[in-house]
């Protein structure tokens, strides 16, 4: 007891008297930290202070300073090394709430993988004042925003997929903890296991000022009674690479009807030096397929553009502004096996892997990258359809009285479906795709018709 007494002074000297009334010295607890495993720790209350006996050898992370008041703490192993090392290895963490609660914890460490993740204290508290539920408003709003930052962080690297039943049922778990539920509870009511909260506060704590950039409509609202009782664990953050690897055995083969090449349309007689169609048209009214048609091959050019470039994140946010586009017009579903795959392509891209080698391990046609490639480019062909219309039809008059283009030739009707499509937001290249109109035959509208280019941002 005597060497209690003095560590209690010194945690009484060092906070003023608003913070430290009484101290309480609550049960030790042990965790285990390894390299790339570290634990999470849930405080009941909020810590103003936190004492690490061997800072070299443990590193800690907080949602908010301390002086604010952490409600969530992530310890990890440090790379560094220490040459003061205790004698069983270990070391010991200090939480030091501001009504003068003591939390002690003693730290070990592995090299092998940890059983525990997460560290909830909110249920090791016999006060009631300490329990989850009833924490202030404020705590409560800043572990869910904490939680909610890794969870966006995870849809945005691609862990979990949006829309999907593990982020349906961590929206529930979220709602459950604004309404006051403890962990327990809610982990209990979602089947969402407590180290994947962990494992989200964990990314929500090292994205403090991570930037999202998803619309706020597209965020999901929370449905009672949506989520189906099932449980997830960590292994769910690898889900949807793990079912592509799976199914990429039983790949469905396209019909051969659907796969063949289309036949070319007669060349117009009234058109000397334009170039005809070299596809079927296809009816601008109808409704787009569940997957995109089957594509022809790829050309010598498009096979170099591809080649050409390079991963990293400036090719994926190109081809991912193309998937978006294709999206947005109907073409291409997210849910469908080519948007999936296409998912998949974007964060091997992201990672660092060429288009080429990415588009290989994901299943996906080197020409559907070619076209999200050409889509996600910024500029005329991603960001003036309008324009683009106007200009073309423009140029389509002065064809026609050249006699470049019969007014009914077959050609001209096409252009038209071209210019509607246009005008209705879809992109050029997505237009040509669908109305079987030539890219050389296009530009030559939009030289007659005086297009410029607007500065691409």
């Amino acid at each position: 007891m005597r060497s209690f007494f003095p560590v209690t002074v010194a945690v009484v000297a060092t906070f003023s008297a608003p913070f430290i009334v009484q101290a309480q010295v609550n049960p030790t607890r042990t965790i285990t930290v390894a390299p790339g495993y570290g634990v999470t720790i849930i405080p009941a209350v909020p810590v103003y202070k936190i004492w690490v006996d061997d800072g070299s050898r443990l590193g800690v992370d907080f949602d908010r300073p301390p002086e604010e008041g952490a409600t969530i703490i992530h310890v990890y192993q440090s790379s560094k090394q220490s040459n003061t090392f205790s004698s069983d290895g270990g070391t010991m963490l200090t939480l030091v709430s501001g009504d003068g609660q003591l939390q002690k914890i003693a730290v070990n460490f592995s090299n092998g993988k940890i059983q525990q993740n997460v560290l909830d204290l909110t249920q090791a508290s016999s006060t009631p004042s300490t329990k989850f539920a009833a924490l202030t408003p404020t705590v409560q709003k800043s572990r869910i925003e904490v939680i909610r930052r890794g969870l966006d962080r995870a849809i945005a690297e691609g862990s979990i997929r949006k829309n999907s039943d593990l982020e349906n049922a961590v929206e529930e778990f979220l709602a459950l903890m604004a309404q006051g539920k403890t962990l327990e509870s809610a982990s209990q009511q979602t089947g969402v296991m407590l180290e994947v909260i962990g494992k989200l506060a964990k990314m929500g704590v090292e994205a403090e000022g991570y930037q999202l950039d998803i619309p706020d409509e597209e965020q999901l609202q929370v449905k009672a009674g949506k989520v189906q009782p099932v449980v997830f664990t960590l292994k769910d953050f690898e889900e949807p690479t793990r079912k592509l690897k799976r199914k990429s055995a039983q790949r469905i083969q396209p019909d051969p009807a659907i796969a063949s090449e289309p036949k070319a349309a007669p060349p117009a007689k009234e058109s000397p030096t334009v170039d005809p169609p070299s596809q079927k048209a296809i009816d601008p009214e109808s409704e787009p397929a569940e997957d995109l048609p089957a594509q022809p091959k790829t050309s010598p050019f498009e096979q170099t553009a591809i080649a050409t470039l390079p991963g990293g994140m400036p090719t994926a946010k190109q081809i991912e502004r193309g998937y978006q586009a294709l999206v947005k017009e109907g073409e291409l579903k997210p849910y469908s096996q080519t948007g999936r795959n296409v998912q998949t392509l974007i964060r091997r891209v992201k990672w660092g892997e060429s288009p080429t080698f990415a588009a290989q391990e994901s299943n996906v046609e080197p020409v559907l990258v070619a076209r999200l490639i050409d889509l996600g480019e910024p500029g005329p062909t991603f960001k003036d359809p309008h324009g683009q219309a106007n200009a073309i039809v423009r140029g389509l008059a002065v064809a026609n009285r050249t006699g470049e283009i019969g007014y009914y030739s077959y050609l001209s009707s096409q252009v038209q479906t071209v210019v509607r499509r246009l005008r209705r937001g879809a992109s050029l290249e997505t237009a040509l795709q669908r109305s079987g109109v030539t890219r050389a035959n296009v530009d030559r509208l939009l030289q007659l018709g005086n297009y410029e280019s607007p500065v691409a941002p």
